[in-house]
This record gives structure tokens, sequence and C-alpha cells, in this order.
């Protein structure tokens, strides 16, 4: 006996709709697909450089440069992918206010594998150091925020634009 089926699919906000014939007994598997973020800015600073496009091949080094290339964009929103390190150059705070802008760190060198236990994104400065957010659609993920000498005083300021 066949059956009809719907099997609906939204990936970047376009629903594709499937209608097919199956016999009642059919089994089948839906393989999740790992969106492609259209507007990526990669981070390394062991194998970066500042006066690079910040490209998965040319990333750049710090993760002050990745917000100033996001902010300079045309796009509305963007996804900054550090590699692992210890990064001590930035500048603070590391506003992340004037766009959609998220930081993922955890990432081996050359971002071919996220593992955020064996490669630790470490963000460090003084006590004065700080991550500011004042948009919702911002995500923060696989990154350790502290002081150079590993105590308080790293703030992450999160607020709303109402």
């Amino acid at each position: 006996m066949n059956i009809i089926r719907r099997i609906v699919t939204t990936t970047v906000g376009i629903a594709m709709f499937v209608t097919m014939a199956l016999p009642a007994s059919a089994v089948f598997v839906i393989t999740p697909i790992i969106p492609i973020f259209l507007n990526p800015v990669y981070v390394d600073d062991v194998n970066g450089n500042d006066a690079d496009t910040g490209g998965k091949t040319d990333p750049v080094k710090t993760i002050t440069q990745a917000i100033d290339i996001a902010k300079n964009g045309t796009s509305s929103s963007y996804q900054i992918y550090i590699a692992e390190g210890d990064y001590r150059s930035e500048t603070f705070p590391l506003d992340l206010s004037s766009k959609n802008m998220s930081l993922y760190g955890g990432y081996y060198n050359g971002f071919d594998d996220r593992d955020i236990a064996n490669h630790q994104t470490e963000i460090r400065g003084d006590a004065s150091n700080s991550i500011e957010v004042t948009n919702i659609n911002s995500t923060i993920s696989g990154l350790k925020i502290y002081d150079q000498v590993g105590g308080a005083g790293s703030v992450i300021t999160i607020s709303t634009d109402d």
C-alpha cells in the first residue's frame, strides 16, 4: 500500500516541499544540513596577518581586526571563527554592537576541526578587558576570557537595543 508523505526541509531561510509516494513500510533517514554562513572572518594568532582579508586561507591575526572587517563590511551579519591560541594583543572593549557579529573559538589552525576542549581559544587582557554585546543576535561560543594573571576583571556586557 502506497501513502503520500510530505517532507519539509528548511535551510538558510529556504523551504522546500517534496511530495512522494512511498510504501507504508519505507524507512528513510534525514541528514541535517549544516548551514554555510555567507560572511565568515577567520582569525589565527600564529598564522594570521592583520593586513590580510580574513579569509580561511588568509586569516587576520587579531580578533580586533576581524571585528573591524565586519564593522566596515556591507553585510548585516558576520561570523568570526577564531583558531586556538592565547590572544593578548586585543584592543578592548571588543565591541560587537554595530552588526550581528558572533565569535566562535576552539578551532584548530586551518579551521578544519573544532574542539573547544583540545583547541582552546583564550582572550587575555588587563583587569579592564571586556566584550560588549548590544545586539541579541550575537553568539559567543568556545572562548575563555580573563585578565593577564587569570584573576577577576574580565567582563561581558550584554544588553538589548530596546
